[in-house]
């Protein structure tokens, strides 16, 4: 009862430190003209899905995982099934974020330019989205490697870690969004984000060590997710970033990366099929 509770309390408390982060964002946003809060708002928005539907989802799903696999003579099997995580986030979350880069603009107008929303906040809603999407692959990562701790039943080293996490987003936010504005806010909580994911997986990944397997597999992601962002580019040069345009690269360049994945021989689509149905039997 004990060590539920223990865990129970730095599990409640990291979040709740982690929601500090948005107060700060908006609280110093308010000082920095009109529309800094609304665009910002819309930004996170984009930002926020993929980190809420793949990020979020495969951290979850990785946790039960992992916390079977954390006797001494299991080592090996959890250092396979955390960087399979991994894999799979990178499988999901690289081409997200390559794709927010180079078709922001066309989405963000797609999804809200009209009425009171104009050209100028598009404008300015793309370039926040582009200084939190700067974060995406970190804040993802994090998720990962902070489960694998609860796992071993060490909440408390995350929980310190989303504490410097906040205390970097504080101080940036203050520093950058008072010298270069809003974009500031937004690069703030890219590089809390960079600096938590650097600092939790020191220690474990030394502990577990890595996969050689997983990390060709990355790169073949890497690749895919390149070459695809490169269509997608084209496609931008070409064709502009419309409403009608913007979808059309999208779904092509989302079609590509699949066609891409398949030809390097990645196995991610089956890796998560796996994952998710061990899981749901395990639970």
């Amino acid at each position: 009862a004990k060590e539920f509770l223990v865990l129970f309390l730095f599990s409640a408390i990291s979040p709740a430190i982690n929601e500090i982060n948005s107060f700060v964002d908006i609280r110093v946003s308010t000082e920095l003209g009109r529309g800094a809060v609304s665009s910002l708002g819309y930004a996170q928005r984009l930002y926020q899905l993929p980190l809420g539907v793949f990020a979020i989802a495969v951290a979850t799903v990785a946790l039960p995982k992992l916390s079977k696999l954390t006797s001494a003579d299991s080592k090996e099997r959890f250092r396979k099934s955390l960087w399979d995580s991994l894999t799979v986030l990178a499988f999901l979350i690289i081409p997200s974020t390559l794709g927010l880069f180079v078709l922001g603009e066309g989405i963000v107008r797609l999804l809200f330019e009209r009425g009171s929303f104009t050209p100028s906040d598009t404008a300015l809603t793309t370039s926040l989205l582009y200084g939190y999407t700067l974060g995406l692959p970190f804040y993802g990562s994090y998720g990962v490697l902070s489960r694998a701790y609860y796992a071993r039943k060490s909440p408390k080293t995350p929980t310190i870690i989303s504490a410097i996490m906040v205390s970097v987003n504080v101080v940036l936010d203050i520093v950058l969004g008072f010298t270069i504005g809003p974009l500031g806010v937004a690069l703030a909580t890219s590089m809390a984000g960079i600096v938590g994911t650097v600092i939790v997986s020191v220690a474990l990944l030394k502990w577990t060590g890595y996969e050689k397997e997983n990390l060709l597999e990355i790169v073949k992601v890497i690749l895919a997710s390149l070459m695809m962002s490169a269509l997608m580019l084209l496609g931008r040069v070409f064709f502009g970033t419309g409403y009608i345009s913007t979808s059309i690269t999208l779904v092509s360049g989302i079609g590509v990366y699949f066609l891409l994945a398949r030809a390097l021989g990645l196995g991610n689509l089956f890796k998560l099929k796996d994952l998710l149905g061990k899981n749901r039997r395990g639970l």
